[in-house]
């Protein structure tokens, strides 16, 4: 059960990841406030590392 859990907790994780990026690549050809944009993947991808590292700190 255990395994499962964390299976779909990756699944889910790798889905969110997959919105986020697109979201953002889309935001990047419309808004040409590129400062802006980078700051958000930065603030997105440290959010996500510290994500996936508690999770696999559970494991």
């Amino acid at each position: 059960m255990k395994e499962n859990s964390i299976k779909y907790k990756f699944i889910f994780i790798n889905f969110i990841i997959f919105l986020v990026l697109f979201s953002v690549g889309f935001g990047l050809f419309n808004l040409n406030h590129t400062l802006l944009n980078y700051t958000l993947i930065g603030i997105v991808g440290a959010a996500l590392i510290q994500i996936t590292s508690k999770l696999l700190s559970k494991k």
